[in-house]
């Protein structure tokens, strides 16, 4: 990223998804396998991970769902030490369609930016039939350090500050109450 960091996965003896600061400093685990969360990243190494200038890192997570049957799924996690949190997981219902999985090389570099947005390739399903696509997957409010919980026009603070909402929008975005900071 900007800021000097590389992230990556490591396919040594406890699989990881690691940051590498430029500076040569301990690599900083995100995720691995050692406590049963994730049963490997990508598949067989493929796959990837991506890192915005927040440090946060979306990357492909294997878990075991019954003793048959591996699920992949989007993860985000981030340098602070925190459990990773899932963007995305199997079954979920988007849009009436059925979140299936992501598929095999469906992560690429780049594929997330600095407002916590992630893009990736998955199968879904709509009925009976299963189709590829391109999602993008946006953090809920407060949940990224890109989409923070901003507070509401007007309010006030305990030093006595107020906040005001400037639309530099066309007027018909302020009337339905979009706002972009």
């Amino acid at each position: 990223n900007d800021h000097g960091f590389t992230a990556f996965l490591s396919d040594g003896v406890i699989p990881y998804v690691g940051v590498s600061p430029r500076s040569g400093a301990s690599v900083i685990r995100v995720a691995d396998t050692s406590g049963g969360a994730f049963s490997n990243f990508g598949v067989a190494g493929n796959g990837g991970v991506s890192m915005n200038n927040l440090n946060e890192v979306a990357f492909v997570g294997q878990r075991l769902i019954n003793i048959s049957q591996l699920t992949r799924d989007v993860f985000v996690g981030d340098v602070s030490g925190r459990q990773p949190i899932p963007a995305v997981t199997r079954g979920e219902v988007i849009d009436a369609a059925t979140f299936g999985s992501v598929a095999q090389n469906g992560f690429e570099a780049q594929s997330m930016n600095n407002k916590g947005q992630i893009a990736f390739y998955a199968t879904i399903q709509r009925g009976s039939t299963n189709r590829a696509v391109i999602l993008r997957a946006d953090p809920v409010e407060g949940v990224s350090p890109g989409n923070p919980i901003m507070p509401a026009p007007g309010s006030s603070m305990p030093s006595g500050w107020r906040f005001t909402l400037t639309c530099q929008q066309s007027p018909a975005l302020c009337a339905r109450g979009v706002r972009r900071y």
